[in-house]
Protein backbone atom coordinates (compact mmCIF):
# COMPACT_ATOMS: atom_id res chain seq x y z
CA UNK A 1 0.00 0.00 0.00
CA UNK A 2 1.20 3.52 -1.65
CA UNK A 3 0.58 5.68 2.03
CA UNK A 4 2.18 9.03 3.11
CA UNK A 5 1.57 11.12 6.60
CA UNK A 6 1.27 14.79 6.32
CA UNK A 7 1.90 17.21 8.63
CA UNK A 8 -1.11 19.41 10.15
CA UNK A 9 -1.18 23.15 8.17
CA UNK A 10 -0.04 26.07 9.96
CA UNK A 11 -3.17 27.59 10.18
CA UNK A 12 -6.39 26.47 10.44
CA UNK A 13 -8.42 28.58 7.81
CA UNK A 14 -6.52 30.42 5.34
CA UNK A 15 -7.71 33.38 3.11
CA UNK A 16 -8.22 34.98 -0.12
CA UNK A 17 -6.66 38.52 0.34
CA UNK A 18 -8.25 40.25 -2.13
CA UNK A 19 -12.13 38.43 -1.64
CA UNK A 20 -12.06 37.06 1.27
CA UNK A 21 -13.06 33.66 0.49
CA UNK A 22 -12.25 30.76 3.24
CA UNK A 23 -9.75 28.84 1.33
CA UNK A 24 -9.03 26.00 3.87
CA UNK A 25 -6.29 24.74 6.03
CA UNK A 26 -3.09 25.60 4.36
CA UNK A 27 0.53 27.10 5.29
CA UNK A 28 -0.35 30.35 3.34
CA UNK A 29 -3.57 32.42 1.60
CA UNK A 30 -3.70 33.80 -1.22
CA UNK A 31 -3.02 37.85 -2.99
CA UNK A 32 -5.16 37.58 -5.70
CA UNK A 33 -8.44 35.62 -6.69
CA UNK A 34 -6.51 34.30 -9.83
CA UNK A 35 -4.32 31.85 -7.46
CA UNK A 36 -7.24 30.25 -6.31
CA UNK A 37 -9.77 30.13 -9.16
CA UNK A 38 -8.36 28.02 -12.00
CA UNK A 39 -6.67 25.12 -10.82
CA UNK A 40 -3.32 24.20 -12.61
CA UNK A 41 -1.93 20.68 -13.01
CA UNK A 42 0.63 21.63 -10.30
CA UNK A 43 -2.32 20.73 -8.05
CA UNK A 44 -1.98 16.86 -8.88
CA UNK A 45 -1.12 14.67 -5.71
CA UNK A 46 -1.72 17.67 -3.06
CA UNK A 47 -4.03 17.82 -0.67
CA UNK A 48 -7.15 19.97 -0.50
CA UNK A 49 -10.72 19.50 2.09
CA UNK A 50 -13.83 18.62 0.71
CA UNK A 51 -16.50 20.14 3.00
CA UNK A 52 -19.70 18.43 3.34
CA UNK A 53 -22.03 21.01 5.23
CA UNK A 54 -19.87 20.82 9.01
CA UNK A 55 -17.93 17.71 8.16
CA UNK A 56 -15.09 17.82 6.05
CA UNK A 57 -12.68 15.21 4.55
CA UNK A 58 -9.28 15.02 3.50
CA UNK A 59 -8.43 14.63 0.27
CA UNK A 60 -6.21 14.31 -2.42
CA UNK A 61 -6.07 16.01 -6.10
CA UNK A 62 -5.62 13.39 -8.73
CA UNK A 63 -6.63 15.10 -11.77
CA UNK A 64 -7.03 18.54 -13.28
CA UNK A 65 -8.73 19.24 -16.55
CA UNK A 66 -6.77 21.13 -19.28
CA UNK A 67 -8.89 24.01 -18.73
CA UNK A 68 -7.89 24.24 -14.91
CA UNK A 69 -11.72 24.10 -14.25
CA UNK A 70 -12.57 20.76 -13.65
CA UNK A 71 -10.69 18.30 -10.64
CA UNK A 72 -11.17 15.17 -9.76
CA UNK A 73 -10.13 14.09 -5.86
CA UNK A 74 -9.92 11.23 -3.38
CA UNK A 75 -10.68 10.60 -0.38
CA UNK A 76 -7.38 10.41 2.02
CA UNK A 77 -7.61 7.56 5.02
CA UNK A 78 -7.96 9.70 8.08
CA UNK A 79 -7.03 8.58 11.67
CA UNK A 80 -7.99 9.98 14.61
CA UNK A 81 -4.92 11.00 16.83
CA UNK A 82 -6.28 12.46 19.59
CA UNK A 83 -7.91 10.97 23.09
CA UNK A 84 -10.65 13.85 23.10
CA UNK A 85 -13.86 11.75 22.33
CA UNK A 86 -16.72 13.08 21.57
CA UNK A 87 -15.40 16.38 21.08
CA UNK A 88 -14.70 19.28 18.76
CA UNK A 89 -11.13 19.23 19.57
CA UNK A 90 -9.62 16.66 16.74
CA UNK A 91 -6.39 15.78 15.29
CA UNK A 92 -5.94 13.11 12.45
CA UNK A 93 -2.83 11.94 10.53
CA UNK A 94 -3.28 11.54 6.72
CA UNK A 95 -2.26 8.90 3.94
CA UNK A 96 -3.17 8.15 0.38
CA UNK A 97 -6.47 6.02 0.35
CA UNK A 98 -6.05 4.28 -3.32
CA UNK A 99 -9.17 2.85 -2.93
CA UNK A 100 -11.22 6.26 -1.69
CA UNK A 101 -14.22 7.54 -2.64
CA UNK A 102 -13.46 9.46 -5.91
CA UNK A 103 -15.17 13.18 -6.53
CA UNK A 104 -15.47 15.99 -9.07
CA UNK A 105 -16.05 19.83 -8.48
CA UNK A 106 -16.18 22.39 -10.86
CA UNK A 107 -15.14 26.27 -10.73
CA UNK A 108 -18.30 28.14 -10.64
CA UNK A 109 -18.75 31.81 -11.76
CA UNK A 110 -18.98 32.81 -8.20
CA UNK A 111 -15.46 31.36 -7.62
CA UNK A 112 -16.40 28.69 -5.53
CA UNK A 113 -15.69 24.83 -6.03
CA UNK A 114 -18.51 22.90 -6.12
CA UNK A 115 -19.27 18.91 -6.45
CA UNK A 116 -20.41 18.40 -10.13
CA UNK A 117 -24.11 18.23 -9.73
CA UNK A 118 -24.58 20.56 -7.41
CA UNK A 119 -26.40 23.62 -7.57
CA UNK A 120 -23.96 26.70 -6.64
CA UNK A 121 -26.46 27.92 -4.39
CA UNK A 122 -26.80 24.90 -2.39
CA UNK A 123 -24.91 24.01 0.86
CA UNK A 124 -22.32 21.95 1.25
CA UNK A 125 -19.92 19.94 -1.52
CA UNK A 126 -17.43 22.29 -1.69
CA UNK A 127 -13.63 22.13 -2.24
CA UNK A 128 -10.66 24.04 -0.85
CA UNK A 129 -7.41 23.82 -1.98
CA UNK A 130 -4.07 23.84 0.54
CA UNK A 131 -4.16 21.27 3.00
CA UNK A 132 -6.15 18.35 3.94
CA UNK A 133 -8.43 18.80 7.03
CA UNK A 134 -10.98 15.69 8.20
CA UNK A 135 -13.65 17.05 11.06
CA UNK A 136 -16.47 14.98 11.97
CA UNK A 137 -19.12 17.14 13.71
CA UNK A 138 -20.13 15.63 17.22
CA UNK A 139 -23.68 16.93 17.27
CA UNK A 140 -24.90 14.81 14.27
Amino acid sequence: MNTQTTTTPRFPMTYCSQCGHEQGPGNAGFSSCIQHRIARPSLVGTGCTYRVWTDTHACTVIEVSANGKLVTVQEDKATRTDRNGLSESQDYTYERDLSGSIHKFSLRANGHWKLVGQSAKSPGGTLSFGGRRSYRDPSF
